[in-house]
């Protein structure tokens, strides 16, 4: 069957290739087996399909025109849930996967970072994987302790060697930041005037949720140096974003700074 017979139905999911929702999948709600001129879609959804009717809830969701589907010829493993048995009742749910048809969706607003993309390299984009893990230096013998770096940035406050127990060393800012440009998320960058309560005068979250912030604008620099980011003025007000860099071999490299000489 060739993709101008498929035709959109109940349970199939659709992924975003351009606008606010790049990236994201959604499915599609309905009766089983209908035709429709038009589709409910849901976001992050959590799906319940028994065969007969798909109910989706979640996210974000809005009804788009059939003929605004695009067929893309492949297929995707999506999750449902349905009663056991098929008797209601608290505690008897089960989730089952079923391979369902994919289909592709282009909001006709742009994505105010992210270039619409093709569906091949959005499902590359999120196969990639980041490994956060550093190593440690050798210990000199000395008694000196360690701080991790990128160039001029101190991307975490453990030490080596730890001063009580074992931690696991790991670059957290960067795997936020790679995750950041993987879901196509937006990193905001806004300034305090006179600093928070804290001191802190520059504040960097991701979407809606805090990430770090800074005091000066030297240590926000070595911030954005360590991990090439670009910096691009917001249109809407006195902010700016830092459009994540899915590069790690381009960022500055990882290296220890010695603090001190504990044997001295």
């Amino acid at each position: 069957m060739n993709n101008e017979q498929i035709k959109p139905k109940a349970g199939d999911v659709v992924i975003c290739t351009g606008g606010k929702e790049i990236g994201q999948m959604a499915c599609l709600g309905g009766m089983v087996g209908s035709e429709k001129e038009e589709w409910h879609m849901c976001y992050n959804f959590n799906a319940f399909n028994d065969g007969n009717v798909v109910s989706c809830s979640g996210g974000m969701s809005y009804t788009i025109p059939t003929e605004e589907l695009i067929a893309t010829g492949r297929t995707r493993l999506a999750t449902f849930w349905k009663w056991k048995d098929g008797i209601a009742g608290a505690g008897n749910g089960e989730r089952y996967q079923e391979e369902v048809t994919l289909w592709e969706y282009q909001s006709e607003k742009a994505h105010i970072v992210y270039p619409a993309m093709s569906v091949k390299d959005i499902l590359y984009r999120k196969s990639l994987n980041f490994d956060s893990s550093i190593f440690t230096p050798e210990d000199d013998s000395s008694g000196s302790r360690y701080e991790p770096m990128r160039g001029d940035y101190v991307f975490t406050n453990l030490e080596f060697p730890p001063k009580f127990g074992s931690r696991n060393y790991r670059d957290s800012a960067g795997e936020t930041l790679f995750s950041a440009a993987q879901y196509f998320r937006s990193v905001y960058l806004s300034e305090e005037q006179s600093g928070n309560v804290y001191g802190y005068k520059f504040i960097v979250t991701v979407d809606a949720s805090a990430f770090t912030a800074f005091k000066t604008e030297e240590e926000l620099n070595a911030f954005i140096d360590a991990y090439k980011l670009t910096k691009v003025k917001r249109e809407k007000d006195d902010g700016y974003l830092l459009v994540p860099n899915m590069e790690p071999s381009s960022w500055s490299q990882v290296h220890w700074k010695k603090l001190n000489d504990l044997a001295a």
